[in-house]
């Protein structure tokens, strides 16, 4: 069995769209897999059942050029060209040509890339096209044919904690192994257990909304995020006119303020697989267009999104493996102006406020 390493930076979504990718390359049986990602986002893959190992690293000499993070960043080249006789290719699903560059620096024999924009195939022996033509998923799923694997387009749900969550809330039996990963990584599930319950008792129905994080971090771009005023008009409407409980979380969400006993602040409460445990017996997520959606798509939770200003078709998890005939999303937004670089520059700071509470409200009836 040949041995790959794949290879992916990116926060915590980024890498949850990689595993329908994984699923299928490990389920060929041709391969061995060992999977490299920044230590901040090890969570998602913790239990998946086709990774070998997982090699998480410390992402910070990434995030500023100086001399100390230069330093560090020889020492992980000097890791890399260590490796570099274990694997047979190595994968690199982040889109810069600056990977490419790193692993063929470090001597990896075969390394398979993206081509951005037809711009960035040196340095990489086998290549995939990429702009915004297609799906994220369906850009990871194509390296299989590079692999020499039929890739089957249709399988795009993501893997998170080895579908064992959705086990829990749906009564089946556990294995031992199973049964471990939930006492480290679940620790508070009879605490959730009982808010549940405490909460179906009580009200109608149990919405989560998330409201999206980034402004806490960079409030001059704020072209991603639904004003907060209408995060709040929403959850008072919900409140007031279906008797519903709420309940608010991701440590990076942005905080509401709303004086309700039928709203519940989960706010950093939770680690992320209690978060996931919380929120798949629930009966309605409204979520901001960001990384937690993706989470939602690991449930069978109904999720409705607001968003912009990426176009969802490419970024939005299928329901039950096929693309839903109606689009569970909200954009009104002209043109998808995110562009294949990264760059916001073309966007403009409040057009997805072009969707109303109402427009909202309207959706979900």
């Amino acid at each position: 069995m040949k041995k790959i390493l794949v290879f992916r930076l990116g926060a915590l979504g980024d890498v949850l769209m990689t595993t329908p990718f994984i699923k299928q390359l490990g389920e060929s049986k041709k391969y061995s897999i060992d999977y490299m990602c920044w230590k901040s986002v090890e969570s998602i893959l913790i239990g998946n059942p086709h990774i070998e190992n997982i090699i998480a690293f410390d992402e910070k000499f990434f995030s500023k050029i100086n001399l100390n993070n230069g330093i560090k960043f020889l020492k992980f080249l000097v890791f890399l060209w260590e490796k570099r006789k274990k694997y047979d290719a190595v994968i690199i699903l982040d889109k810069h040509i600056i990977f490419n560059f790193m692993f063929w620096i470090a001597g990896y024999k075969n390394r398979y890339g993206f081509n951005r924009l037809g711009k960035e195939w040196k340095f990489l022996n086998k290549s995939i096209y990429r702009d915004k033509s297609k799906r994220e998923v369906e850009y990871y799923l194509s390296f299989l044919e590079l692999l020499g694997i039929k890739a089957d387009y249709k399988r795009q749900k993501y893997s998170f904690f080895a579908g064992i969550i959705n086990k829990l809330t749906k009564n089946n039996k556990l294995s031992d192994k199973e049964q471990a990963l939930v006492k480290k990584y679940i620790p508070r599930k009879d605490e959730i257990d009982s808010l549940i319950k405490d909460v179906k008792n009580k009200w109608k129905k149990v919405i989560w909304i998330a409201s999206g994080g980034w402004n806490l971090l960079m409030p001059k771009d704020d072209c991603r995020w639904w004003n907060l005023k209408n995060w709040e008009k929403l959850a008072k409407e919900f409140i007031n006119q279906w008797n519903i409980v709420f309940l608010l979380g991701s440590k990076n969400d942005r905080k509401l303020y709303i004086e309700n006993q039928k709203f519940i602040d989960t706010l950093w409460k939770y680690s992320i697989h209690e978060t996931i445990y919380l929120v798949s017996q629930l009966d309605l997520v409204v979520a901001q267009e960001a990384g937690f959606v993706h989470f939602v798509g690991c449930t069978e939770t109904p999720l409705v999104t607001i968003a912009g200003p990426t176009n969802p078709w490419r970024f939005h998890p299928f329901d039950n493996h096929e693309m839903p005939q109606k689009p569970w999303w909200i954009w009104k937004m002209d043109y998808e102006c995110y562009d294949e670089y990264g760059s916001y520059k073309n966007c403009k700071g409040d057009e997805i406020d072009k969707v109303k509470v109402e427009d909202v409200l309207e959706f979900i009836k």
